[in-house]
């Protein structure tokens, strides 16, 4: 599914109205997500997460950010999570500059 990260104000912090809304936190410039980390997210997505009828409240995406990590041993960016659960056609909720997600772990990562 092709999304414009722009349109939906998603760039690598998450979604950044957050911070334009937010007077404390300083965001001012977009930062483009790298495609190379969508695409390690979409892998550990697939392996580990299931679908499910209702958004979770938890865990959000920056955590699900901190388990790819992990399990990558790569740095990976909470809007780059956000863009591959988006693209796999997952539903979402904003929760500040993250998201919650149709989603629940399917196994642990070390199964």
């Amino acid at each position: 599914m092709a999304i414009n990260p722009e349109v939906i104000k998603l760039d690598a912090c998450g979604f950044y109205e957050y911070y334009e809304r937010n007077p404390f936190f300083k965001h001012d410039k977009y930062h483009p997500i790298d495609r190379e980390q969508v695409e390690i997210c979409k892998k550990w997505i697939k392996e580990f997460l299931k679908p499910t009828k209702t958004i979770k409240d938890d865990p959000t995406s920056y955590h699900y950010k901190h388990m790819v990590e992990e399990w990558s041993g790569q740095y990976i960016s909470n809007g780059a999570f956000i863009l591959a659960m988006l693209e796999l056609g997952y539903n979402f909720r904003k929760s500040g500059p993250n998201a919650v997600f149709n989603a629940v772990l399917a196994k642990k990562e070390r199964d």
